[in-house]
């Protein structure tokens, strides 16, 4: 056993002394913790940190190219119905638009003549298909049938027809003039359009 003969202020110094090194201890032990936590912390920061550069750049590349990939099918239907536009403008520009000729043919048709039929067919240009330089007119072939009150109006509407400078070969059948009084009638001509 131990004796202690110290003055109890002193003892009472000595046990605030122990008590004050195990609180320093106590703090070291927390703040070296806190150090170490610190530490790994941003270990683990820095390591998330890259981990999410990394993704970002894939996720980057990956929508650079699902952007560049769906742009060039864009454009690639955008192209393909541009040619098919050009194409149908150019098969209507080569055409002589029916609507067009029997608003004509209606203003150069004497009031008095009844039209039967009307019958149109846009003709192919040969020059065209020869590939030469020079353009040929485009033309359409139409046939009409109606009925006249008289011959003299019928040979009226032929000579009308056969002096318009778009309208070409005006081929009466030659039946159509043996009756006097409302003859039945059958022409034929072409239409023609001078290309630009």
């Amino acid at each position: 056993m131990q004796i202690n003969l110290l003055p109890p202020s002193y003892k009472q110094e000595l046990r605030e002394d122990k008590l004050r090194k195990k609180i320093l201890k106590l703090l070291l032990c927390c703040l070296m913790s806190f150090v170490i936590a610190s530490a790994l912390l941003q270990v683990i920061y820095v390591n998330a940190l890259k981990r999410s550069q990394q993704l970002t750049a894939i996720i980057t590349t990956q929508q650079t190219t699902l952007k560049n990939s769906a742009y060039q099918q864009m454009k690639q239907q955008i192209e393909a119905a541009n040619k098919s536009i050009k194409m149908i403008y150019q098969i209507r520009k080569a055409q002589i638009s029916p609507v067009d000729v029997l608003e004509n043919l209606i203003a150069l048709i004497p009031p008095s003549i009844y039209l039967d039929s009307f019958s149109f067919q846009n003709i192919e240009n040969q020059m065209k298909s020869q590939n030469t330089t020079t353009t040929a007119p485009i033309t359409a072939a139409v046939q009409i049938s109606g009925i006249a009150p008289t011959r003299e109006t019928l040979f009226f509407f032929h000579q009308t027809l056969s002096q318009n400078t778009k309208i070409e070969n005006v081929f009466f059948n030659p039946l159509s003039w043996v009756k006097a009084e409302n003859p039945f009638f059958t022409a034929e001509f072409k239409v023609i359009k001078k290309t630009p």
